[in-house]
Parts: structure tokens; sequence; C-alpha cells
């Protein structure tokens, strides 16, 4: 029996030249000497058929497979005939960081929006687990595994799909690629007790950070909670799939402190996660609606604003992400009009509703799309500069099962023997 031990639904992050090294790995009978392994796109347009035989040891088989950028169908095949499929990708990895708006505390989903079979999250059960994971910060909680995001599902630690899960689907469509999205996000946290629990230090609630930390408040510098959460996905998860870019909305809970200190609790938080991928981009959301003047008039924290401009500016690779307040805080309008977020798309004044989530996706995904080209991403194992797509012809495939479709590759293989041995007779 062929079990694999490298995770469904893996995606790992494409490089400059669309391309990634898969590391596939798994068990097998012991009597079995050679893994035959191809990857074939799950539709046609979807990505580029490669195949490579591993050598198998004891029962085990282990090596890498160079793919372009797709969905695929990865499989496995013995000389018994016996075969084991699942699915595997080459695309786009992102890292959700920040507080309530990130962490889809909304009301509802857009349920006509799409998210197609190419977009996944980490395998978190947040209904389950969540709680007990925010109380004890236990690593063994998050795993290296895999699911398909659905309108149901949550994006990892995340609640639900928001807008996270559109924006990765209209991202794989424009791309042709999977991507996997990956929330840390938690409400109620602000820059400086993600910076202070970096550096060990104690802090307090974000509307009374010099204060004591109330009973059974989740927001622990000693774990510390929230960064431990991210810390812990970049050493599991990201270390291996390697990321595109982190996608941050931060801000409206630092309104008690100066831009200066925000935009450093800010370049903390960067600098620290790069040390756990390398030069990894940041995406910048701009936003700072927080409620109402008592005049009725919609508040807006120009302190806030300055702060993540101020980031922007000056940390290197931290890119403009969405502008939340192009229509009400009568900034430079986006690039697209109808997706400005007005009074009716914050259901409190702070947090996206329905209609808010709608276009969010679309704010996030124009962001991305349109700075694709200056997202260097972090990718833990460049590929060769050459790689080859075809098969051995001097190897064999492992004799497949009736009405496989390894026959083409048997064929090649053996023409390209023939070959060898018609040219080796003309030249005696």
């Amino acid at each position: 029996m062929i079990t694999f031990q490298t995770p469904a639904n893996l995606v790992i992050q494409r490089d400059e030249t669309d391309r990634a090294v898969l590391p596939i790995s798994g068990t097998c009978d012991l009597l079995v000497s050679s893994m035959y392994i191809k990857l074939v796109p799950v539709k046609e347009g979807w990505g580029t058929e490669v195949d490579v035989t591993l050598p198998v040891s004891a029962g085990k088989f282990s090596g890498t497979v160079t793919a372009k950028k797709g969905w695929y169908n990865l499989i496995a095949a013995d000389e018994k005939g016996e075969t084991q499929t699942q699915k595997i990708g080459v695309g786009d990895v992102f890292l959700v960081s920040g507080h309530s708006i990130a962490s889809n505390n909304g009301k509802g989903y857009p349920a006509d929006l799409p998210i197609g079979e190419r977009v996944i999250t980490l395998d978190f059960d947040n209904a389950a687990v969540s709680d007990l994971y925010n109380q004890k910060l236990d690593p063994s909680y998050i795993q290296y595994k895999f699911v398909p995001v659905s309108l149901r599902s949550q994006v990892a630690i995340g609640s639900d799909p928001q807008h996270w899960g559109n924006m990765a689907h209209q991202l794989s469509e424009k791309f042709n690629c999977p991507v996997l999205v990956i929330n840390v996000a938690y409400g109620g946290s602000n820059l400086e007790m993600w910076e202070k629990g970096i550096r060990g230090q104690k802090y307090g609630y974000f509307d009374n950070p010099d204060g004591p930390r109330a009973d059974g408040q989740v927001f622990n510098w000693e774990k510390p909670m929230p960064w431990g959460t991210q810390k812990q996905v970049l050493e599991k998860i990201i270390s291996k799939t390697g990321i595109r870019a982190v996608l941050s909305h931060h801000g409206e809970n630092d309104k008690q402190r100066t831009p200066e200190q925000v935009a450093g609790y800010y370049k903390t938080l960067i600098e620290t996660t790069r040390q756990y991928a390398p030069e990894v981009p940041w995406l910048i959301n701009r936003a700072s609606v927080c409620g109402r003047n008592p005049d009725g008039s919609i508040l807006y924290l120009t302190e806030v604003r300055k702060a993540q401009e101020l980031t922007i500016q000056n940390v290197s690779k931290c890119f403009a992400g969405p502008d939340y307040d192009a229509a009400m805080n009568q900034l430079k309008p986006g690039l697209n009009e109808a997706l400005n977020l007005t009074a009716a798309d914050r259901y409190d004044d702070l947090h996206l509703s329905v209609s808010g989530i709608r276009k969010a996706t679309g704010l996030w995904a124009s962001a991305i799309s349109s700075q694709i080209t200056v997202l260097t991403p972090y990718v833990p194992v460049k590929p060769a500069t050459q790689m080859n797509t075809t098969p051995d012809t001097l190897v064999v495939s492992p004799k497949p099962n009736k009405g496989s479709d390894y026959t083409v590759e048997i064929a090649v293989a053996l023409l390209g023997v023939i070959t060898f041995l018609i040219l080796a007779l003309r030249k005696e």
C-alpha cells in the first residue's frame, strides 16, 4: 500500500520564474524498489505535466519534483501496479496579520461570492480547539495539514472565509494557480501588544495599554499572545511553504499612541517576521475610521493613518495595501470607485458589513495584483536553473494497472531504447 507523507492540498510558493520544488515522500511495500511520481493538472490548462522516478529504501521513498505553477493530481505508482493520488500545488502563499477587521469578525458573508477548489488554508479546527489554543498557545494544535476553503469553513485561525476566501479565489483565477491563505490576526489586539510580546514586555488591553491584564484575557505577554501564533505559523508552516507577502490590517486599536510610536511597533513586527521569512514583503492597509464624533460625523483617526503611511515610507519592502478611507476620508480615490468603502459598508462604523466584505475582496485582490511584480516571494528551496519536464526515456516507468494512463510513457521509453540500438548498429 502506498501512503503519502507529503500533506494533501499542500501549496508551495512559486518563485519569480513560476516554479517551485515540491517535496515528495511516503511509504510503500518493502519489496518495492522504485516509485514513479507524476504530476497531472487537475484540469486542462491548470499546470504542466511532469514526472520523475524516486528510489525506495526499506519501504520509504523521498525526493523532490520541480514543477511549474499549477494545481495537480500527485500520482504515485510502483512496479506492482499499485497507485495513490492526492492534490498538490505550486502557487502563492499569504499570511494575514492584524486585529478584528482582519480576523473576520464581521456579520455574515456574501454567499454568492465564489471560492474555487484552488483556495487552500491551514487545517485548524477553529470551533473545536480555538479556545483551548488561546489559553495554552500549544503549538501541537498547529499542524502541517491543509484543507480547501469553503463558504462554511474558517481561514485557519480566523473565524470564517470573509473577504480572504474570495480574494484568494480572484487571485487564483487571475494568475492561474492555487492560493494558500493563513489568517493569524486576532480581534482586540493592537501593534503595541504584538511588539511587546516579541520583546517579552508586559502590556495591558488596547484601550488601557498601561493597565493590568484583565482576568481571562487571552492577550498574555508571558505566552506571548497574539505574536506567539504568528511565530508558530512562521516556524512550522511558512518555513516549508514559502510566502508571497504578509497582508496586514493594524492601526485603529493603537489610537492611544503617537504615529511615531505605532510605526516603531510596526517596524519591530515586520523585522521580526523577516527573521523567519527573510525579506518577505508586507502590504499595509490604510484604514483609520473608528466610530463617530459627538456631532454624528464619521471619526477618522488621522494619527493612525499617519503611522500606516510612515511604515510604508520608511520600512523596506512595505507596500500600500487597500485604502479603506478613500471615500469617507476624502483622500485620493482608489482605482475602482465602485470599491470605495462608505458608511453603509461598516455595520458599527468600524467592522465590515456584508457589503463591505464584498468590496474588501476586490480591494485586496487589486492591491496584490497591481503590485505582484514587486512582491518578491520568500522561497525556502530555489529550483535549479534548468527544469526537465519530460520523462527519462531510458528509465521504464512501473508497470501500471490495466486502463491506467501510463502506456504513453512506457511507449516513449521503449522507443528511446530502440532508437539508441539502431544508431549503435549503424555505427558498426
